[in-house]
This record gives structure tokens, sequence and C-alpha cells, in this order.
């Protein structure tokens, strides 16, 4: 097996604000600094174990194709499923081999398939209107022939190992807040919803990111929080987020209020924050507000979201904010550039009478 014998725990590690892709050949521990972002050390982690299969001569994957490894696929486990799943398996199979043909670069074998790309698959399909629990469905069968081939001694990585599931609710909801409606909300909001909603509405963070914070993810004197997603061979995928001064001054009170939790955020009686308690005071302050079809915690996500982009934000540091490639970020966007393009029609001004008032005057 040549480099895949030798190459061993590669992970991703980080320290401070930099990215490290940490592994072992022959032994030895190699450490290679891999920027600030999350992705760009994917990307390095994906060149690092090219470079050294290159060099050792035998780079797994480099001899088979995907539609190679579909064929070993059905042939090892087609027997186990019924005829239907077959047909499925195969036209998602020829769906994302259709999309890898469609590369600017060209993709011949296995071990050019990145992370990257299984995004962009899966932002592709959501462009084509696929609903999201189908794309999660797609993305998980990738998972698993990747594993097969990853077991087979073909691939090192598995490039679709670290994509993120598609959240159903999150995923059908685009709906903001205008600027008088964030108004309306915190003008109904009592003092604990009102905390609630600014921090929601000022970091853009997940329900369950929210939820879990705890006080060693916040550094209040840096003015940072720290948020922790999944792991990848070990390491925990980290993303710091710079707080706004109104946020600070939340926390801080919450810190002084409430210094013996670990948790940040608790329910009224200090307790630790059940699965729906959000949603529901996010629904008690809407219907409050005469917003009764904020439903999700999820509108104020993607407020944050609208927020940036109005003020000038380009749309890759709107991602990187809210922790990857939320596939809504680009919808927001295309709404708000149509309501720019109504209002930016509605005052051209070509020096022309407008007729049908001066017959009105006459």
């Amino acid at each position: 097996m040549g480099a895949y014998s030798r190459v061993h725990l590669a992970s991703i590690r980080k320290r401070g604000n930099r990215y490290y892709v940490d592994y072992r050949i022959d032994g030895k521990r190699v450490r290679r600094s891999a920027g600030t972002s999350h992705a760009e050390a994917q990307q390095l982690l994906h060149e690092i174990t090219q470079q050294i299969q290159a060099r050792e001569g035998s780079a797994p994957g480099s001899h088979i194709d995907f539609a190679g490894l579909c064929d070993r696929y059905f042939h090892a486990e087609g027997s186990t499923k019924s005829p239907n799943t077959q047909d499925r398996y195969r036209a998602i199979l020829s769906n994302f081999a259709m999309f890898l043909s469609g590369q600017s670069q060209p993709i011949s074998s296995l071990n050019q398939i990145t992370p990257q790309i299984i995004q962009q698959y899966q932002s592709s399909r959501l462009k084509q209107q696929v609903q999201p629990r189908t794309v999660n469905s797609e993305i998980l069968l990738l998972k698993k022939i990747f594993r097969m081939a990853q077991k087979s001694g073909w691939l090192i990585n598995n490039p679709a190992e670290d994509v993120s599931r598609l959240d159903m609710d999150e995923s059908l909801n685009t709906r903001y807040l205008t600027a008088d409606e964030i108004e309306r909300l915190l003008d109904a909001a009592d003092a604990y919803q009102q905390r609630l909603l600014q921090t929601f509405l000022f970091t853009g963070l997940r329900k369950r990111e929210f939820e879990q914070l705890t006080w060693d993810d916040i550094e209040l004197s840096a003015g940072q929080l720290h948020v922790r997603g999944g792991q990848t061979h070990g390491a925990i995928h980290v993303r710091t987020l710079p707080l706004h001064p109104q946020v600070i001054q939340i926390l801080s009170d919450i810190q002084h209020d409430t210094s013996d939790r670990s948790l940040v955020f608790a329910d009224r009686k200090g307790r630790r924050l059940s699965k729906n308690y959000l949603r529901n005071e996010i629904i008690k302050v809407a219907r409050m507000a005469g917003l009764d079809d904020v439903s999700h915690v999820h509108v104020l996500r993607n407020t944050f979201a609208a927020q940036l982009i109005r003020q000038g934000v380009d749309l890759v540091t709107v991602k990187q904010l809210m922790g990857g490639s939320d596939q809504h970020v680009e919808t927001i966007a295309g709404q708000l550039n149509q309501l720019k393009g109504s209002d930016a029609i509605r005052q051209l001004n070509f020096g022309l009478r407008n007729e049908s008032s001066e017959a009105d005057q006459s």
C-alpha cells in the first residue's frame, strides 16, 4: 500500500487562532501551519496526503476513478439491496458523476475529490430545488462508498465525512426580519427575552451552538467567542467570532449574576435549556409583536446574515462568520438585491415630464 501504510493519525488541530495539520510518517510526527480557517486546513491536509503519495510512488485512489468505485460498491453491496434501492443509488451516484465531469479541472481519480467538491455538489443540488432531505440522503450514500474506499486502501481520508448534514427546519427557512420588525420584537420582549434575542441577532449562532455555549468558550477581555463544532480524526472544529459591544455587555451581566454555572444561558429558573425552550420563547414574544410567522430561532440567524449583507459585507465573510456554507445566505442576498433593484428603478429620472400629472392639473 506504499504511503498509505506509513501515514497515520492525520488530523486538523487548532492552537490559538491558527489551524495545524498534524500527522505521522514513518513514525515521525510532523506539524504544518494551515492558516486561520478550517477550510484552508482541510485543503492543506488533502495536499499533504497527495504530495506524500506522489513521492512514495503509490497513491491510494490514483488508479481508480469514481465510476470504478461505484462498480466495486455494487459488486460488493448490490446483492444486499432491493432492486428499487439499487436503482435509487445508481441515480444518486450518476448525478454526482455528472457533477464531477462538469468541473473546470478534470477529476480522473478518487484522490482528487476533496471536501470542498462535496460541499459544492451539496450547494448545486439545493440550487436545483432538490429538497434538503434528499440532499442529505445523497451525501450519506457518498460517505458510505468513500468509507468502503478507505477500508480497501484506495483512500486515506473520506472527503464526505466532514460535510455537515442539512437541518430540515433551517434549510427550508429563508425568512429574516426587517428593521421595523426587529424593533417591534425587541419592544415586546421582557428583560430575559431581550438577552436571548440580542445575542442571537448580534452573533448569528445556531440554536444548538447557543444552547451548548460555555464560559470556557468566551474571552470577554479579547471580545471573542469560540464556537465548537463537530470532530474530524479527533480534532474539534472551532471558529472564532468577534463580539459586538452589546453582546459583551450582556455576557458580562450574565456572568456577574451566575458565576457558578458552566453553561452561559439557562431557562428562567436557571436550569439547562430544554430542546424546544428557545423556540417557545421566540414564538411567545413574536406573537406579542404581531409576527405570527416567526416560529423558528433560525429567523434570527437569517437576520444576522441579512444585516451584514445590507451593510455591504461580502458573502465569503458572511459565511465565515456564520460558520460554514450556510446554504441560504445566497438566497437572502438575492432577495435583498431584488429589493435594491426595485428601489433603483423607481429612482430613475431622465427628465421626462409626467403627462398624466399634467393632464390632471389641466
